[in-house]
Order: C-alpha cells, then structure tokens, then sequence
C-alpha cells in the first residue's frame, strides 16, 4: 500500500508540511480515512487542537477500521485531553479500550500511554483516586514493555495524585521508584517539584521553598517554571504569607498560559482563589 503524502510528510517529521497537505486534500474532497487520521496527529503537533479534533472526528465518520480505527480514537482522546474537554477524552479512551480486539498491533504501543493520558484527563477532572489507578495501570504496561521513560512520568504523576490525597508517604515512594529511571533535566526538576509538593503535604516548608529555588529561573520549560511558582505559592500561603502568594499565583497563571498547559492553569486559579478566601477571612467580607 502506497502512504498517503499527509502520513509519509509527518512520518518525516515534517507536521506543519503535512498539516498544508491535509488541507489540500480536504478542499479537493479527497481525504482517505488516512488523511484524516495523520491531519489530526499533524495538527495537534503544531498546536491547531481545534482542527485536530474536527480531522479525528472525521476520520471516524469516514468509517475507518482497523489499526486507523484505534489511531483516530487515540488522537480524538489526546486532543480532547490537552483541549480540556476531559468528559470527550474519557469517551474516546473508553472506545479505544473497548475496541482492542480490533487492533491489536496498536496495544504494546498505546495501552499504556493511553491509562497514562486517562489518568492526566482525570486529573483535570479533580479525580485524583482515579488518576491513580490510572497511573498504576499504565506503569504495568510500562513495565512489561521496558519503556522506562513512559513509566518515569506515570510515578511521577502518580505522586502528584497521591499528594493531592494527602498520601505523602505513598508519593515518595512512587518518587522513589522513578529516580533511576531520571535520564533528562527536565525529569530531574520534575522530580524536584514532586519531592517538594511532599515536602508541602509533609508540612516541612521551608524544604518546599529550597527545593523550589534550586530549579534556575532561565532555560526551564514554562510548564516547569509555572508548577515552581505554584509550590511555591502554596508553601507561601500555608505559612501566612498571603501577599507573596497571590504574585506566585499570578507568576503560575502566566507561565500556565504560555504554556497553554490547562493543569497548570487550574493550579494556578485554585491558588489564586485559595488566597482569595483567606484575605476575606481576615477582613471579614
């Protein structure tokens, strides 16, 4: 079988090429169930969820099966996710497991990215018992297919869920376990931000504030930098220092924002809104 020109330019690492592709084909009416399928994971590479969403719905639409059928269903649910609609995110996953049988090439290489995703929608959703169980789902298939980077970001998300329980003794165990797997920079200021986040549920926060200040202020993703200023926030605001926690609330909210990131976004608000409450508790409004 021929690739089509919209799935061999993304397979070539070329999305924003192959997004032009898929749109050419879609005004000379003449997407396959293929094009549709790798429009959407090209448009959702280059940040046009939106258009993403609309390609996996059609490639649904124009009844694709198989191993295209479980592709669509896959980028519909991740779409969705990072969008922030989780209750279309749930229902594309839901699909997706249901169908396996359908295609079952697809499951050493998307079960456990997809009860990874699952437990992130869940997440958004402020479901943190089932973000665990989520997490603990896709760590076994993370496990038994070696991926250990995959399993790394499932024990840390994990410990975030389990944190957010007031379970710190269970998320430093699952930070535990992700320490030898800890390959990039990234990962390592990821961990920082867990073992603080226990460190905050722990009560020790002056260990919160350290652990924040060693991550630097340049060179470090925005999701990262927004996710310091929260930890931050909350240690700030724990120990009464409600002025420094409404900037670190701001500082969260717009690193949130430039990295269009919606958990960091809720973080953000809820602190925001927490710190609220707390100067009208003092003032009596």
């Amino acid at each position: 079988m021929t690739l089509s020109t919209v799935r061999s330019l993304y397979g070539s690492s070329k999305p924003a090429d192959a997004w032009v592709a898929y749109m050419a084909a879609l005004r000379a009416d003449t997407c396959t169930a293929e094009d549709h399928v790798y429009g959407a994971f090209a448009a959702r590479e280059i940040g046009e969820l939106q258009n993403g969403r609309r390609a996996a719905e059609a490639a649904i639409a124009s009844r694709a099966e198989g191993d295209l059928l479980g592709k669509a269903r896959w980028a519909l649910g991740l779409i969705c996710r990072e969008w922030g609609d989780t209750h279309s995110a749930i229902e594309a996953f839901g699909q997706l497991h249901a169908e396996w049988h359908h295609y079952p090439h697809l499951q050493p290489l998307l079960l456990g990215a997809m009860w990874y995703n699952l437990g992130l929608a869940h997440d958004q959703r402020r479901e943190w018992a089932q973000s665990v169980k989520c997490c603990e789902l896709a760590e076994a298939e993370f496990r038994a297919e070696g991926m250990k980077d995959y399993l790394r970001q499932a024990l840390q998300n994990r410990a975030w869920a389990l944190c957010r329980l007031k379970d710190a003794a269970g998320a430093t165990e699952a930070l535990d376990e992700a320490q030898p797997l800890i390959q990039t920079q990234e990962a390592k200021w990821q961990q920082v931000i867990g073992r603080a986040y226990a460190a905050l549920v722990f009560g020790e926060y002056r260990t919160v504030l350290e652990l924040a200040r060693s991550i630097p202020n340049e060179g470090v993703p925005v999701d990262v930098q927004s996710q310091v200023a929260w930890i931050a926030g909350r240690a700030c605001l724990a120990t009464g220092n409600v002025n420094k926690a409404v900037q670190l609330a701001e500082i969260s909210l717009s690193w949130g924002a430039r990295a269009h990131d919606v958990r960091c976004l809720q973080d953000g608000s809820e602190l925001r809104r927490d710190c609220l409450l707390v100067e009208q508790g003092k003032t009596g409004a």
